[in-house]
């Protein structure tokens, strides 16, 4: 840990998570101005729960309990579906007049 706001300042990990936050920050507000709003949000809560889950499994070595990786590849396979009907270009209701 930071032993004081010096070394905290000297830490490339302290501006990465600023730069990538406000990056991310503009990223949604943009995407939420061009798309639907449930779309964006949908693939929000898929994006910010899968990619994690890889990135453990992938390079911070997890690992999936003895026989739940067909439940695992199932779920992700039912995630991914999801998200890609939620992108999809749809019909949109009729606005209340």
């Amino acid at each position: 840990m930071w032993r004081s706001v010096a070394d905290l300042l000297t830490e490339p990990l302290a501006y990465a998570v600023v730069v990538l936050g406000a990056t991310g920050t503009v990223l949604l507000s943009r995407a939420m101005r061009r798309g639907r709003v449930d779309s964006v949000v949908g693939v929000l809560s898929v994006v910010e729960v899968v990619v994690p889950g890889l990135v453990g499994l992938v390079l911070l070595g997890d690992r999936v309990r003895s026989g739940w990786a067909a439940l695992l590849v199932v779920g992700w396979a039912l995630t991914l579906a999801g998200t890609v009907l939620l992108a999809r270009p749809g019909t949109r209701a009729a606005s209340p007049a």
